[in-house]
């Protein structure tokens, strides 16, 4: 996904292939100033003139993917334990979310990123995961539930806002809370295995 602006791409496209911003508005059957506007990101046109413009420029498909992205995959509840393909999956999706609620402020995405925080958290708490990727997962599940607090402020729902950012915190906290167990835990393990190796 490119980082280009869909005023910035209709008018690199519309120069490319020659025409002038009247010369465009007529083929679309549009007025100039719509073009204009387009063109200097003070609007986003419709979905049918979204895809007028692409088939009138010929470009593949290219401004609707950059008016319209699509959003990114639920991951599944799965009994599965965590993978380091699972963690990357969480990173791309929320990499999406947050350049998503960059450029279009996208509230109706707020009850997916819940149920996404939500299926994530779960799989944590099932404790499914290689000891190796603890760090990796629960961080980034962390940053998910951030995610999922800010796409609800974003969206003026402030109280969700507030319980995905509570529920992200204690999340933080249960697991610098394992961690310190299993620090503490450790000493009492090499202490056991060095007795039983000198029982025997």
């Amino acid at each position: 996904m490119t980082d280009e602006s869909f005023g910035r791409m209709l008018r690199r496209h519309r120069a490319a292939s020659g025409l002038t911003q009247p010369q465009l508005a007529e083929r679309v059957h549009v007025d100039q100033s719509a073009v204009s506007r387009w063109e200097n990101d003070r609007a986003v046109p419709a979905r049918d003139a979204v895809e007028r413009l692409d088939e009138v420029l010929d470009v593949g498909g290219d401004l609707v993917r950059n008016a319209f992205p699509s959003a990114p995959a639920l991951l599944p509840l799965s009994d599965d334990p965590v993978t380091g393909d699972y963690v990357d999956q969480l990173r791309a999706s929320i990499a999406h979310l947050v350049q998503l609620d960059g450029r279009y402020g996208v509230a109706e995405l707020v009850p997916m990123v819940n149920r996404m925080f939500r299926i994530a958290s779960a799989r944590l708490a099932a404790g499914k995961y290689p000891a190796a990727l603890e760090t990796d997962v629960t961080a980034t599940i962390e940053e998910l539930g951030e995610v999922a607090g800010w796409l609800a402020f974003d969206a003026m729902q402030h109280e969700k806002a507030r319980a995905l950012n509570l529920e992200a915190l204690h999340l933080a906290r249960q697991s610098d809370a394992a961690t310190t167990a299993r620090r503490l835990r450790a000493p009492h393990s090499l202490e056991d295995l060095l007795t039983t190796l000198a029982a025997r």
